[in-house]
């Protein structure tokens, strides 16, 4: 149970940047459709 546990710990300190990266590559997808279906 002590791996999961600090799993749980690392993915919550790490959980607003990996919020923000999902956020990254999701922009950086819409731009790619944008250039695509221009």
């Amino acid at each position: 149970m002590t791996g999961f546990e600090d799993f749980i710990k690392l993915f919550t300190m790490n959980e607003l940047h990996d919020h923000d990266m999902y956020l990254n590559d999701l922009w950086l997808v819409q731009q790619k459709v944008i250039m695509i279906s221009h």
